[in-house]
């Protein structure tokens, strides 16, 4: 279609029926070269529902082969199916649209928050009309959010599932609060916003956490456009700078949610007086999955329509790109009111080892601040390479390789 992209690495697939002991072999096929990921020795991961929820990574080395100038990459794995389950075999460790929803539904329960509307919304019933064009890839019909915990379902349910759909349904619900709370932090506030609605009708969701010492009784002001269902505002903090945190724009980029989920399980932990104290000192916004549609329909770096809506931060409008224009209001209000502390996209590198951080070419002053802050988490992080770090004004302009977007227009630069 015209919305095709030449993005073809993901692949999360399912089994089902095969016996027990029998070895089987999977080639893939059609896939981007990326063979410096493999050489390393990078493994698919698997796992097999319901009795082994935990991912891990498969025991036989991957085969590769194929070069990028004929483009005919393929990898070629093995695998021994241990049971007559339904085994799953992914890329890498995924996190699924409806793993996401789970957690956030077992925080809303957990601080007594209304139950979120999983409904996802298709193009007519959000008055718009359909924005798709020719791809016609957005859902016609009213579903269900998979993965809602029982006491978020209110005389709900889901929508018709497969029976591998199922399965993941039931895992994402014992897996919600994996690493979360299981009573509420005292002193902690907390409140789920449902931001805007993606192209697909998926909920894009702006989290704001923070202590509640010097919370005020005024709320945040509207802005035009968003905050669809016209629930109570979060409320202004005196004297408390913002921390904003957003992940997932590159659906397939999934280190971006678990790694989001450990800032998030972090900032609840009642004990640990570092989390304690951030609380006390900044407000944190926090947007688990800025393009619900790419991760739900299985994407790399698109969205819907075939877009990286990671370079479309400078000229964005809500019904084109609906999350990222959200993000973009919400970061200029912080701005307008002289909030704003730090803004952090989670990401994840098909071509970089370790864990880096990119920043901005500042004017001096600025940058010693700027720079700063990544030498002080590399102290704090064993994990953590301070020399694969970029702040040069060079990473701020370049153009990608397939589709020459400038990185000007990525939410870190724009």
């Amino acid at each position: 279609t015209s919305c095709e992209t030449n993005n073809r690495t993901w692949f999360h697939f399912s089994v089902s029926h095969a016996t027990a002991g029998r070895v089987l072999t999977f080639v893939v096929h059609n896939m981007n070269s990326q063979n410096r990921l493999f050489k390393h020795g990078m493994r698919p991961v698997w796992r097999a529902l319901p009795s082994r929820p935990q991912w891990e990574r498969v025991l036989h080395p991957v085969v590769a082969a194929g070069t990028k100038a004929e483009d005919n990459f393929t990898i070629r794995f093995r695998h021994t199916i241990e049971s007559s389950e339904t085994h799953f075999f992914a890329l890498c460790y995924p996190q699924p649209y409806a793993e996401t929803c789970s957690r956030l539904a077992h925080l809303d329960a957990l601080f007594g928050l209304p139950p979120a509307s999983a409904e996802i919304m298709p193009p007519s019933r959000l008055g718009g009309g359909d924005t798709a064009g020719e791809c016609d890839a957005l859902p016609r019909t009213p579903q269900k959010c998979e993965g809602l915990e029982e006491e978020t379902r209110k005389g709900g349910g889901v929508g018709v599932l497969t029976a591998a759909d199922g399965l993941v349904e039931e895992a994402s619900v014992r897996c919600a609060s994996h690493g979360l709370p299981c009573r509420r932090p005292p002193g902690v506030y907390y409140m789920r916003e449902l931001l805007v609605r993606s192209l697909g009708g998926r909920r894009v969701d702006l989290l704001t956490l923070s202590g509640s010492d010097g919370m005020l009784e005024e709320e945040e002001e509207r802005l035009e456009g968003l905050f669809p269902e016209g629930r109570p505002r979060p409320r202004l903090f005196r004297d408390k700078k913002v921390v904003f945190v957003s992940a997932r724009v590159h659906p397939g980029e999934v280190p971006a949610s678990h790694v989001f989920d450990g800032v998030l399980s972090f900032l609840l932990r009642e004990a640990d007086p570092r989390a304690r104290r951030l609380r006390e000192a900044f407000v944190f916004k926090l947007v688990p999955c800025l393009n619900p549609d790419g991760v739900a329909d299985g994407h790399y770096r698109a969205d819907t329509r075939g877009l990286n809506l990671n370079r479309v931060y400078l000229d964005s409008s809500l019904e084109a790109h609906p999350s990222v224009h959200g993000v973009a209001e919400v970061i200029k209000q912080l701005h307008g009111r002289g909030e704003l502390h730090l803004y952090v996209d989670l990401h994840a590198h098909a071509n970089k080892r370790g864990c880096f951080l990119f920043g901005n070419a500042l004017p001096s002053a600025q940058q010693v601040e700027n720079v700063l802050y990544a030498k002080l988490v590399a102290l704090n992080s064993r994990w953590v390479d301070f020399n694969g770090c970029d702040f040069s004004a060079r990473n701020m302009s370049r153009k990608d390789r397939r589709d020459g977007k400038s990185k000007e227009g990525s939410g870190r630069v724009g």
